[in-house]
């Protein structure tokens, strides 16, 4: 009798034991299955933000330099014949203003003679050798200064030397413009500003 107690004890513990076996099993077989559904919902999340992405991507404006261009008069005329449209000069236009503004101008007695003054001796200062200075006039609001160099590249220095640094010679607007000779000497006229006025230009 004990004898088919034991047996009968032992058949309930492995039936037992095979249920819990049988259910691990399962469980690992649904964590196994979830886990690959979690895996196939994160690639198809992933591929959807990249889709959604492309859109924003494609709308997103390039960054290009803006050019400014010509708008149509609001009445319906041609371009070019509005109220609003006017010519850009060109260099020529702009220098051949300056030099008229100029050459209009009278003398101002006391500022025109203290600028000659101020200036001359400002251009001595730093002028190149092999360089001089021909001529300088001063007006009403602007002074008319020449002076001819080497080459190119002793202009170039006289320039730099004239409107930037501690020795520059001027603290109103100015303009250089050159002219070479067939020797390659370098005649600079420039046009200074009256402090508190601007070159026409």
């Amino acid at each position: 009798m004990k004898r088919i107690l034991v047996l009968l004890a032992l058949a309930l513990l492995g039936a037992e034991g095979y249920r819990v076996h049988r259910s691990e099993a399962r469980h690992d077989e649904e964590v196994a299955r979830l886990r690959a559904d979690l895996d196939e919902l994160r690639a198809l999340t992933g591929e959807s933000h990249q889709l959604a992405a492309l859109p924003a991507a494609l709308a997103r404006p390039a960054m290009v330099a803006a050019v400014p261009t010509a708008t149509a008069p609001a009445s319906g005329a041609p371009a070019g014949e509005g109220p609003e449209a006017q010519p850009i000069p060109t260099i020529e236009e702009s220098v051949a203003t300056l030099v008229a503004t100029y050459e209009a101008q009278s003398a101002d007695p006391t500022w025109s003679r203290a600028s000659e003054t101020s200036i001359q001796g400002a251009v001595s200062a730093i002028l190149p050798p092999r360089s001089e200075l021909r001529s300088l006039s001063c007006r009403a609001s602007m002074c008319r200064m020449e002076t001819r160099h080497s080459d190119q590249a002793t202009a170039d220095r006289f320039d730099d030397l004239a409107a930037m640094g501690t020795e520059m010679i001027w603290r109103g607007g100015m303009y250089f413009r050159h002219e070479v000779a067939a020797d390659g000497s370098v005649t600079t006229v420039t046009y200074l500003a009256r402090e508190g006025t601007s070159l026409p230009i």
